[in-house]
């Protein structure tokens, strides 16, 4: 449906972007890259240890948690 409305609406710029959408698709499948996108259980482990991290940074200094920043 929206090939089709891309075509009714201008269909130059229509058929000039199926070109290219195809063109960069023969493309990523001649070079076939190694590409590793991981699993949603590691983004998920990823974005935990993230989060965790921040909340350690906005953490007031105390006597108990001080830890001197070498920089």
């Amino acid at each position: 449906m929206c090939i089709v409305l891309m075509f009714l609406m201008d269909w130059k710029t229509a058929l000039a972007t199926c070109i290219v959408t195809l063109l960069l698709s023969l493309a990523i499948k001649k070079n076939k890259p190694d590409a590793n996108w991981g699993s949603s259980t590691q983004s998920q482990s990823f974005l935990n240890a993230l989060k965790s991290v921040h909340k350690l940074t906005c953490l007031q200094e105390h006597v108990k948690n001080y830890r001197p920043k070498v920089s």
